[in-house]
Formats: structure tokens, C-alpha cells, sequence
């Protein structure tokens, strides 16, 4: 039989064992003897620092509209209008009863009005520039009598002595006896028979136009 005095003594080292006890098995369970299963990444950081992507993995994103350098607007590339901003436009009214249109400013024509009054592409040719006094076109035959007019008076920047035709020359085409003179006279033929198929083609269209108003 134990007395009081040894169960006094043996409840201290109890209390001892008990408390040790979930120590041993803290440090069992932190050092075990199998190696712990491998942890994903962002299980394996700590909460503290966030996951951030390396940056060559990072999608391209394209830059906002906001952030992108605007285009410098170019200046305008047509003559300044003659009539200010505001100002009636009289004659050009086409509904009755109603006030004509009023001028604008120049930025808010379209650009397309700019270009109707410069020269069209097919008027760039020569014999386009020249006209033909027997075309079917009236506006042909303006241009013919236009340029005979200026050709009269001397405003063509010419002379007043009458250029006679190609066609119509009494001149002798170079022989052509070397390689540098025939290329010339190659040219000149090729000239000539330029001129007389325009030629050919004028009288045509002038023998048609007699002919219609028989």
C-alpha cells in the first residue's frame, strides 16, 4: 500500500509525462520519417509575398487608345478658299422660295470637292490639252478654239511664228548609218508615224462631222 507522502511525490512526474507527451508527437509528426509530398508553388509560398508571373510569360496586351501618340494632322494641301466663313451665296439656290447656301469654313468641305476643278487625267495628254475642233465633244472643240485663240495672240507663252506639223514637214529623216544615228532615226520614223495616224484620225472624225451636218 502506497502512502501519501509517495503519492505526492509521483503526481509531479506524472504531470511531467502528460505534458511531454504531445511534444513527442508534435516532433514525430514535423520530422517523420518518410519524406512529406511535394506542394504545388503557390501552396509552398507563404501567404505574405503574392504570386507574381515571370515577366516573359506575360501576354501581350495591346496599348490603349488613350496611351498611343496621335497622328500629327497634316496641313491642308489645296489654296485657301476665296469666300470667308458666313457669306451668302447668291445664284446658287436651286429651291424656291428658300435662302442660297452659305459659305463654310474650309475644313468642313469634303476632300473630294477640292479635286473637281484641277485638271482630269484625261485632259493631260497632249492632244487632250490641244483639243480637236471636230470632235463629237463640245468640250473638245473648246479646247481646240481655245488654244488656236492663244496661239494668236502669243498668251501661249510661244512664239507667233505657226509650227507646222510633223506630218506636214519637208524634212529629211537621218539615214541611220551608225548604231547611235539609226536609234535616232528609228525614233524619228516611229515620230512620224505617230503624227500621221493622228492626223489620219482628225480627218476622219473632221470628214464625219461634215458629213452630219449635210
Amino acid at each position: 500500500m502506497i502512502c501519501q507522502r509517495c503519492t505526492r511525490l509521483l503526481s509531479p512526474s506524472l504531470l511531467r509525462s502528460t505534458t511531454l507527451r504531445p511534444l513527442t508527437t508534435t516532433s514525430r509528426l514535423l520530422h517523420p520519417e518518410s519524406p512529406p509530398p511535394a506542394t504545388s508553388t503557390s501552396a509552398a509560398q507563404p501567404f505574405s509575398t503574392p504570386f507574381t508571373p515571370s515577366p516573359s510569360k506575360t501576354p501581350d496586351i495591346p496599348p490603349s487608345p488613350s496611351t498611343t501618340p496621335k497622328a500629327t494632322a497634316k496641313g491642308p494641301t489645296h489654296p485657301p478658299s476665296s469666300v470667308p466663313a458666313g457669306t451668302p451665296l447668291r445664284g446658287l439656290g436651286y429651291i424656291k422660295g428658300q435662302e442660297g447656301p452659305v459659305a463654310r469654313e474650309d475644313s468642313e468641305y469634303p476632300e473630294w470637292l477640292w479635286g473637281l476643278l484641277g485638271p482630269k487625267k484625261g485632259d493631260m495628254t497632249e492632244e487632250g490639252a490641244a483639243g480637236d475642233a471636230f470632235a463629237k465633244s463640245k468640250k473638245q472643240r473648246r479646247l481646240a478654239s481655245k488654244a488656236a485663240r492663244a496661239l494668236k495672240t502669243g498668251s501661249h507663252g510661244t512664239s507667233h511664228t505657226v509650227q507646222v506639223p510633223l506630218e506636214e514637214q519637208s524634212i529629211d529623216l537621218p539615214a541611220g548609218m551608225g548604231e547611235a544615228e539609226g536609234q535616232k532615226a528609228l525614233e524619228a520614223r516611229e515620230d512620224l508615224t505617230k503624227a500621221m495616224r493622228t492626223a489620219r484620225r482628225r480627218k476622219i472624225k473632221e470628214n464625219n462631222f461634215l458629213r452630219g451636218m449635210r
